[in-house]
């Protein structure tokens, strides 16, 4: 049973908590603190999956403890409580924290904040990715979107529809945002679920403060971009998503065409990151994909560093508050059947979409045998040869 830490100075707050999640105790093991020095001793005889500090605590506050916590415990989920909402305190907790709710603490909105974490704990079994994942503050956009992202900041008048443009063709950026809004999953009483709502969510000045001294804004180098590829990544998801607008069209389900945007801007996150968070390790996978002369980049990935980039994707997908549809799509768009259309019908277009795109038209769906004579996809598929990601299996 996962286990999960509350620490606060006021008792009485703990009781209340204790009272309203006494019916979560069949999945999470409850624990309290009363201070940060106690929490840390607790944490050395049991470490924990999730840790809830309040923000403001005499002797050690609770950034003090969750930075603490970040650097000996980094497999440990971070959750900041305080009763100060306000831009400066989000401001200095984005970097330290998962997440953070306002006092007082609402019992439904923290109930489904424990199943989103029980879901991202189930997302990645291996220990030593997991501690990377946690810890990263960021990731690296694509050079173009760099450039592009920082004339868009330095305008007078900004709009959220702007930087929806620019976010919507860049994976790293996209993520990034859905990180700094993904409380307002919880604390808003209300998932977010694209995102044009997690930029509306934390307005454009907003964005632009956090963006700009909170060390989120940098780019990748050219150099990376060609070391992993990631020119080429961009474009192979374009390409997904285009077709999985497609088959979303021929499918009947116009409906999902925002979440299977995202989802195909996202499916392959799971490389950049790996890129980002371990550049070494992550070069070994290209080596031994070609002196093993493996077909799937997959293979190599798990071989490697024992999972592969749709589990990391997934995994850092869900914890940055990504929608749960998508973070499917992510994790099953390298599994050898497609997911049903009628359960899963977004990670279904996906997996086909991005099965296509490498040029397997073996796996067409039957709604869509027509696709590859209709003008523009005919043209596609023929020039596909040559520019294809591998096969991901």
């Amino acid at each position: 049973m996962p286990r999960i830490l509350f620490v606060d100075d006021d008792p009485r707050l703990l009781r209340s908590i204790k009272r309203n999640l006494r019916d979560q105790s069949d999945h999470w093991q409850l624990l309290f603190a009363e201070s940060g020095t106690e929490a840390l001793k607790l944490l050395e005889q049991e470490p924990v999956e999730v840790v809830v500090s309040d923000f403001q605590m005499p002797q050690m506050s609770g950034l003090e403890l969750l930075a603490l916590v970040e650097n000996l415990y980094p497999q440990t989920l971070r959750v900041m409580l305080t009763g100060q909402p306000g831009k400066t305190k989000y401001s200095q907790t984005v970097n330290i924290c998962h997440y953070f709710f306002l006092k007082p603490l609402k019992p439904d909105g923290f109930k489904r904040f424990l199943g989103r974490a029980a879901e991202v704990l189930s997302l990645l079994d291996n220990p030593e990715l997991t501690a990377a994942l946690n810890a990263l503050e960021a990731l690296p956009i694509h050079p173009d979107s760099f450039s592009r992202l920082t004339s868009y900041l330095e305008q007078q008048d900004i709009h959220g529809n702007q930087l929806a443009r620019i976010a919507g063709k860049d994976i790293g950026l996209a993520l990034q945002l859905f990180k700094l809004s993904c409380s307002a999953n919880f604390t808003l009483g209300k998932g977010i679920n694209s995102l044009e709502e997690a930029i509306e969510y934390l307005e454009p000045e907003t964005l632009r403060s956090l963006l700009a001294t909170q060390h989120l804004l940098h780019a990748n180098d050219r150099a990376t971009c060609e070391k992993f590829k990631l020119d080429l990544l961009q474009r192979h998801s374009f390409q997904v998503m285009q077709l999985a607008e497609a088959l979303a069209r021929l499918s009947n389900r116009q409906d999902l065409l925002s979440d299977v945007r995202l989802a195909a801007l996202l499916h392959d996150a799971g490389r950049i990151v790996l890129a980002h968070a371990l550049p070494e390790a992550y070069s070994e996978v290209f080596a031994r994909r070609r002196e093993q002369q493996l077909t799937s980049f997959n293979a190599a990935e798990i071989q490697t560093l024992g999972a592969g980039h749709a589990e990391v994707g997934a995994y850092l997908a869900a914890l940055w508050g990504v929608p749960r549809n998508v973070v499917n799509a992510i994790r099953t768009h390298v599994q050898p059947q497609p997911p049903p259309l009628v359960e899963q019908p977004v990670s279904h277009l996906i997996w086909h979409a991005n099965h296509l795109a490498q040029g397997r038209l073996e796996d067409l769906p039957d709604y869509a045998q027509k696709l590859p004579q209709e003008p523009k996809w005919s043209a596609f598929f023929a020039q596909l040869q040559g520019d294809s990601m591998g096969d991901d299996r």
